[in-house]
């Protein structure tokens, strides 16, 4: 509003200005009339008018900022609270990271069962207590928005978790009864994962296990293979270097 309302002269602008002031005359007939300090045009209206459009307006701002309000989220306690879990208690796990081939150890923070912090496991005999950044944000992967929610087919469609429950199981039926059953995964680091994967191959006649990775360290393997005879990835002891040369090898960075 303007500091002096009881001015009727209000300066005048060539052109419209941001942050104008606004002065309201009420006439003798009962119009209402608005001037704008920034030079616009002055608006006259009846009385009727006037209350029309100050209601359109007053519900516009109310939309609005019900418009801007967050979510409403609730929170839904246990039904049945798994024994381990008490609400605003840290939970702690012993893991590994899966961010990259290194497989450094992990701890794993998580309330009400889920992880929010995850740092180097100083009893890991490869990682002893380090997780480069991309470990510790990998956690991060579990609250994608962009993150699957359902199952989906190869050719994209979305299935009912409880109809892909009912192919498997007709799947499995199958293998048992010889038909050939192939498993892809990526790579496997947990061991039991790989137990559990391994039970399903032995437990199947014609059941395949096949590990496919768009980036992986087939290149590593097969010189270590080549030059030492043994195809395993090999742990360096650059404490150990009285010298170290690189070609091309980011060792202290992402390697």
């Amino acid at each position: 509003m303007s500091k002096n309302p009881k001015d009727p002269d209000l300066p005048r602008h060539s052109e419209p200005q941001p942050g104008a002031s606004v002065l309201l005359r009420s006439h003798d007939d009962g119009d209402v009339s608005i001037s704008f300090s920034d030079g616009s045009e002055t608006l006259r209206m009846n009385r009727r008018d006037f209350m029309r459009v100050s209601g359109v307006a007053a519900a516009t701002a109310a939309m609005s900022s019900v418009a801007c309000r967050e979510p409403v989220r609730h929170i839904v306690p246990y039904v049945d609270r798994p024994e381990d879990v008490r609400i605003g208690v840290t939970n702690r796990y012993a893991s590994i990271c899966d961010a990259c081939p290194s497989q450094c150890g992990v701890l794993i923070k998580s309330r009400a069962g889920r992880p929010f912090k995850l740092e180097g496991n100083p009893k890991h005999p490869v990682s002893q207590g380090g997780l480069c950044a991309r470990g510790q944000a990998s956690y991060m992967d579990l609250y994608d928005p962009d993150r699957l929610r359902t199952a989906v087919r190869a050719d994209g469609t979305e299935v009912d978790w409880d109809d892909v429950d009912a192919e498997v199981a007709q799947q499995v039926q199958a293998a048992r009864n010889g038909a050939s059953l192939r498993i892809l995964t990526g790579t496997v680091t947990g061991p039991a994962t790989q137990g559990l994967i391994d039970q399903i191959v032995d437990g199947l006649p014609n059941a395949r296990h096949y590990v496919y990775e768009p980036l992986a360290s087939d290149a590593a393997l097969a010189a270590t293979e080549a030059g030492y005879g043994s195809a395993h990835m090999p742990h360096y002891r650059f404490d150990q270097a009285d010298l170290v040369v690189s070609l091309g090898s980011d060792f202290l960075g992402t390697w």
